[in-house]
C-alpha cells in the first residue's frame, strides 16, 4: 500500500507560519477506509440518524491494522475526511435525484 502519494503524506512539511502542512489520502487508503466504513455499519455501528458514538475509534483501529504506518486517528484525519465524503458524496446524489438546492439559479438559455 506505499504508493507514491502515501510516501509524500508521510513527508508532510512545516509551513512558514508553524503550521503542518495538508495530509495527502492515497488512493489505496481511501479504499480501505470506505471498505471498513461499509464494515462498520454492517456490523451495527449505524444507527437512524447518524452512527454511534465510538464508530471512530473502531474505524481508526481497523485502518491502522490495515496501514500500520500510516499515522492515521481517529480526530482529525477520519472524522474530517468523512465530513469531507458527505459533502461531496451528498451534493452530487442530490443533483442525480434532482433536488432543487437553496440559493443555486438554474441554468437559463441564451437567445
Amino acid at each position: 500500500m506505499d504508493d507514491d502519494a502515501s510516501k509524500r503524506a508521510r513527508r508532510r512539511e512545516v509551513k512558514r507560519d508553524g503550521k503542518l502542512s495538508r495530509r495527502v489520502w492515497s488512493t489505496a487508503k481511501e479504499e480501505v477506509s470506505l471498505e471498513y466504513l461499509r464494515e462498520t455499519i454492517r456490523t451495527g455501528w449505524k444507527s437512524d440518524n447518524g452512527f454511534r458514538s465510538g464508530y471512530l475509534g473502531v474505524l481508526e483501529i481497523l485502518l491502522n491494522k490495515a496501514c500500520p504506518n500510516s499515522g492515521l486517528k481517529a480526530e482529525p484525519h477520519l472524522s474530517s475526511k468523512i465530513h469531507v465524503w458527505k459533502k461531496t458524496y451528498g451534493y452530487i446524489n442530490d443533483m442525480m435525484a434532482g433536488v432543487v438546492l437553496v440559493g443555486v439559479r438554474p441554468p437559463t438559455l441564451f437567445m
